[in-house]
């Protein structure tokens, strides 16, 4: 899940080979946590070096790329 995603359990994802996803619960299950700040925990959940996303609002995730290439 994406509120479990950290930096540190990233690393040790990958160290142990395997690939990393957070996936998105939606508005439901976000409500509590940052729905309204969807592109903030886009981006922060890609500073933890998550490799894939699984997210309910794509045009957003895109949004956030495009932003961190203009970088």
């Amino acid at each position: 899940r994406y509120d479990e995603c950290t930096a540190p359990r990233m690393r040790e994802i990958h160290d142990a080979g395997f690939q990393s996803l957070a996936w998105m619960r939606g508005p439901a299950g976000m409500a509590q946590t940052a729905w309204g700040k969807t592109k903030d925990v886009y981006r922060a959940l890609l500073d933890t070096g998550v490799q894939q996303l699984c997210v309910i609002q794509p045009h957003l995730l895109m949004q956030v790329l495009e932003e961190d290439d203009k970088e």
